[in-house]
């Protein structure tokens, strides 16, 4: 496993700089109400003061959650001092490779001594999938919230999450999925966890950008964060995933194995450019 890198390594001392200075100067309540990018919640997670810590409900082993804050801009994140930290951040950077935006934005960060992943706490939270299924709720839009549910059933797959429950499962007031806890993914294993998990559809849009993954990509991306034998493993699995569709595809026909993801937020290009050219 290479070490890890300085914080510069992670992020653009100028990039941070400016955007920092942007939330710096923005009134408080439009920094409150303001959809904020990727690289502007990587930034504050950087670079936020923390004022107040405490254990997460969830009861998670070696993670915290903490209040930031940076001028007149206060939010929460979950904290994991442990050594898999960096597994969170390189979940979310693979999520963005692939065009997901289901995993909350993390950075690697020091935290009383030690390295922290540092990861934006999922705001308006209604429950977690294991509420949902113990009250017996449903969403209200069945079909955008099983292909939100597929995609992180492959998802879980492609990275070797072998720690995925219920509790992770994160659903917000707009009942968008999103997936926390990847501290135990990232295996040098070339094989899937469970191949039934991967069901018989497929996201149109993941499955494109699973195609492209290559070993360049991901070293330029996850370096520092997985070793070459990760990533050796994770093209494999990829592999593996993507064979498994095109036998589906050949089968079925491609309208009856592939879907549309619905949308999350949108992003400004600017934001995602910014994103980016912050991280390696």
């Amino acid at each position: 496993m290479r070490p890890l890198a300085s914080l510069a390594a992670y992020a653009c001392p100028t990039a941070v700089a400016l955007i920092l200075a942007l939330l710096a100067a923005r009134p408080a309540a439009a920094q409150g109400a303001a959809v904020l990018g990727d690289s502007e919640k990587e930034a504050f997670l950087l670079q936020a003061e923390v004022v107040r810590t405490r254990p997460t409900s969830g009861g998670v082993t070696g993670a915290m959650r903490v209040t930031l804050r940076r001028g007149s801009l206060t939010h929460d994140a979950e904290i994991r001092a442990v050594d898999a930290s960096r597994n969170e951040v390189a979940a979310y950077r693979l999520d963005r490779l692939l065009g997901l935006g289901m995993v909350p934005v993390a950075v690697l960060r020091a935290f009383d001594d030690r390295r922290s992943a540092f990861t934006w706490w999922v705001d308006s939270v209604q429950l977690t999938e294991r509420e949902r299924r113990e009250r017996n709720v449903n969403a209200p839009d069945p079909d955008r919230w099983t292909r939100q549910v597929n995609v992180t059933r492959t998802f879980d797959q492609l990275i070797y999450n072998s720690d995925r429950n219920l509790g992770n499962l994160v659903i917000d007031g707009a009942w968008r999925l999103w997936m926390t806890g990847h501290g135990r993914a990232f295996k040098v294993s070339g094989n899937v966890t469970n191949d039934k998990a991967l069901g018989d559809r497929c996201s149109r849009e993941m499955l494109a950008a699973m195609r492209r993954l290559d070993q360049p990509t991901l070293v330029t991306r996850l370096g520092g964060l997985v070793d070459r034998r990760q990533i050796e493993g994770l093209l494999e699995r990829r592999d593996r995933i993507v064979a498994h569709f095109d036998r589906l595809i050949a089968a079925r026909g491609e309208p009856r194995v592939l879907y549309d993801l619905p949308p999350r937020e949108p992003r400004s290009s600017a934001s995602a450019k910014a994103s980016s050219a912050d991280q390696p």
